[in-house]
């Protein structure tokens, strides 16, 4: 069965069971999604592109994972909003996740941190082999907050020809552009 490359719902379902009829039709149907793993170049951020939002393309990684090579192209515009993302299915060194601005200027992710669950831009929590290039990473957040955070063994990740930006704090701020951590909740590493 080959499959298209967007998410396919699946039904499943029985009738006559053993040749009888089936008392108890409330448990007769499964519904499953089906997605293949991402592969290829994606455009992010237009009513017309792959991913309209960013969230979008997120939800994608991480419902589908990789099945090749991916790169996301990120159309000019601001983006809010923290960035979590958690180990991505099929990720390896083969098979590379990229966030492409395309041009620092003209495509900034921005995040206000409020709290333990919302500390940094972006933050890797034990994903691997995941590039974010080419864009401003803005935190403007002004008790906690990392512009990028690797933790939990986030592992083989690039930060490359970007600009990050985070508030200056004069006293009593946790404020760190790029920070690798034990914890998703403290700078202790």
């Amino acid at each position: 069965l080959n499959l298209p490359a967007a998410t396919t719902s699946l039904i499943f379902w029985t009738s006559n069971p053993n040749g009888t009829m089936d008392e108890r039709t409330s448990n007769d149907t499964l519904e499953v999604d089906v997605c293949p793993g991402l592969a290829g170049v994606y455009t992010v951020g237009h009513p017309t592109a792959d991913f309209p939002t960013l969230g979008e393309a997120l939800d994608a990684l991480k419902d589908c994972g990789v099945s090749g090579p991916v790169v996301f192209e990120i159309l000019p515009g601001t983006y809010t909003g923290g960035i979590k993302i958690n180990e991505v299915a099929g990720a390896s060194a083969a098979n590379t996740i990229v966030f492409d601005g395309l041009d620092p200027s003209a495509v900034t992710l921005t995040h206000n941190a409020t709290g333990d669950d919302s500390t940094a831009t972006i933050a890797l929590d034990g994903a691997d082999y995941i590039t974010f290039r080419n864009m401003t990473i803005e935190s403007t957040g002004s008790g906690t907050a990392y512009g990028v955070l690797l933790t939990d063994a986030a592992n083989y990740n690039n930060i490359e020809d970007n600009i990050i930006t985070v508030p200056i704090v004069t006293s009593g701020g946790n404020i760190v552009g790029v920070l690798a951590s034990a914890s998703y909740t403290t700078s202790i590493g």
